[in-house]
């Protein structure tokens, strides 16, 4: 988990908001219940250091088999430098990505 993701969960909660699909409330409420969980350790936090970013422009770089954008390469980067075995995430190539890298993908719906 990294700054990152919860930037990336707060703008999908805020997407779903505006298309109408959860309110305003709910919205608030999963976003103090995410903060609350980084604060108190239960994910494992990495931040994006210049390694991160290099690792993920090395992920860019090579990346036949999957079209990786920017940000999905510092997820895989930070899931990969802090030897994760799993990452979570409901976009399909960011999925298909990191199983390629050798992690288990949660849900398995992500991956197409």
């Amino acid at each position: 988990m990294s700054d990152l993701s919860v930037t990336e969960v707060a703008s999908s909660l805020a997407r779903r908001r505006r298309e109408g699909r959860l309110g305003r409330a709910a919205a608030a409420r999963a976003y103090a219940k995410l903060l609350e969980h980084v604060g108190s350790g239960i994910f494992q936090c990495v931040e994006l250091s210049p390694d991160i970013h290099r690792k993920a422009e090395r992920l860019l770089l090579v990346a036949d088999a999957v079209s990786l954008r920017a940000a999905d390469a510092l997820h895989l980067a930070l899931a990969q430098v802090s030897d994760s075995n799993s990452m979570a995430t409901y976009d399909h190539r960011l999925g298909q990505a990191a199983r390629t890298a050798g992690l288990v993908v949660f849900p398995r719906s992500a991956v197409g």
